[in-house]
């Protein structure tokens, strides 16, 4: 009988070192960032007290999670395969969600969406060899003018915000690395920048 209870206590505690390296060296790709952002909006309006939970936690004991089923149907859907991986991507990214917070003072546009600038500097070229024809009336020069001013001045102030979103994403994914050995695409960095603003107002 004794024998039996050490086998349980040795089979229970091979299982849970093996879901805790299960995703020791996870990958963490942009479409991980999406399905993480997804369900931790999610729960983060819903079930708080879950993601409280996880915090600092390596495993998930689903006997004393409240909610449980309904919890894991939304990290489910957000298109993890089992709670414990969502818990394993929140571990990786909680970190660089924190040097985003501690960085709040560096300028980026996180939800700029800045159209094509090559179509706004062809535009403004065009709008120049219209202005070299000596044939135009006042009325033509004066709108192709201030057609042009409105181009230049979006054209500059877009290329400037980007300028700057590049500066952030380049401190952003070296911090990434250094602190917690991830390599972030600039789309992730940005997702994950718009995301903490994001759950920063609720």
């Amino acid at each position: 009988m004794k024998n039996i209870h050490l086998f349980l206590i040795i089979l229970i505690a091979f299982f849970y070192q093996s879901c805790n390296q299960k995703y020791k060296n996870l990958e963490i790709g942009e479409n991980e960032i999406e399905a993480y952002c997804t369900a931790y909006e999610k729960l983060n309006r819903n079930h708080k007290d879950f993601l409280i939970y996880i915090s600092g936690r390596e495993e998930i004991d689903s006997t004393v999670v409240k909610n449980y089923d309904e919890i894991s149907q939304i990290i489910d859907n957000a298109g993890f395969i089992e709670p414990n991986l969502f818990l394993a991507v929140n571990n990786k990214i909680s970190p660089v969600i924190e040097i985003i917070k501690n960085n709040s003072d560096v300028e980026r546009y996180p939800g700029l969406s800045t159209p094509n600038l090559d179509f706004l500097e062809t535009a403004a070229a065009e709008y120049r060899n219209l202005l070299k024809d000596t044939n135009l009336t006042v009325k033509k020069v004066e709108h192709y003018k201030q057609s042009l001013e409105q181009i230049e001045s979006t054209l500059n102030n877009l290329t400037d915000k980007q300028k700057k979103n590049e500066k952030w994403i380049n401190l952003t994914k070296k911090q990434a690395k250094e602190n917690c050995n991830l390599d972030l695409s600039e789309n992730s960095i940005m997702k994950l920048t718009i995301f903490e603003k994001e759950i920063s107002e609720l």
